[in-house]
């Protein structure tokens, strides 16, 4: 049987690089079949319009030179305007204690989101780092346990 082919792509500012292996027989890493570097044509617009972006990983895929299906891949971005914050909101549930239940996470969840971001950005990934409420402290999943006030970070 074949081994399966990983493609790690980095999504940078200005290029894109791109490696493709597979797993050594040895369990101890991967072996490189090939690797690439591009940036965009001179003369397209910006590297994150979606057109540009899908055409040059396109590029970079077929300049490592190594053809077949991939069945995995892992994606790396950075860019200037990517940033991380951390923010901490609670939300009321109810006068007596209530079991959290799945939309309370969600409103918790857009309230930090609407704390953080500017009118015109979007999250590119919310990691929920923690929850507390009455009897609980900085659990990852606070689904059924009771509390009359949410908080999340």
């Amino acid at each position: 049987m074949p081994k399966q082919k990983l493609v790690a792509l980095d999504i940078g500012t200005t290029k894109i690089t791109c490696a493709i292996g597979v797993p050594r027989d040895d369990g101890t890493g991967f072996e490189l079949l090939g690797t690439s570097l591009l940036s965009p044509k001179p003369g397209l617009s910006s590297m994150w319009d979606p057109v540009v972006m899908g055409q040059t990983i396109e590029q970079a895929l077929e300049a490592t030179g190594v053809t077949g299906h991939f069945n995995r891949a892992y994606v790396a971005v950075s860019h200037a305007l990517i940033r991380s914050h951390q923010v901490q909101v609670s939300i009321d549930l109810a006068d007596e204690p209530v079991p959290v239940r799945s939309r309370d996470i969600e409103r918790l969840t857009h309230r930090a989101v609407q704390q953080v971001l500017s009118v015109d950005h979007d999250p590119i990934m919310v990691e929920k780092l923690g929850f507390s409420g009455g009897g609980f402290e900085r659990v990852q999943d606070p689904l059924g346990l009771v509390t009359m006030r949410l908080q999340g970070h």
